[in-house]
């Protein structure tokens, strides 16, 4: 990944993965040239792209309601 977009870091994520699962990921992000948390939050961000319209009463990204016009 060539270009990489820039996000706020404001809360910290943490969560309990299997070692092995780890290291190749970091080896991988590494050979793409990106950081493991850049990686991750680029999954978050298109993960809630696809899928918010699936729950009712999701905050967006800035905290706001997505209310149905």
């Amino acid at each position: 990944m060539s270009q990489t977009k820039k996000y706020f870091k404001n809360t910290n994520f943490n969560m309990r993965i299997d070692p092995g699962l780890k290291a190749e990921f970091a080896a991988v992000t590494r050979n793409e040239d990106i950081s493991a948390g850049q990686a991750l939050r680029d999954f978050m961000h298109r993960y809630v792209s696809r899928h918010r319209h699936r729950s009712k009463d999701v905050p967006d990204w800035n905290g706001e309601l997505d209310k149905p016009a």
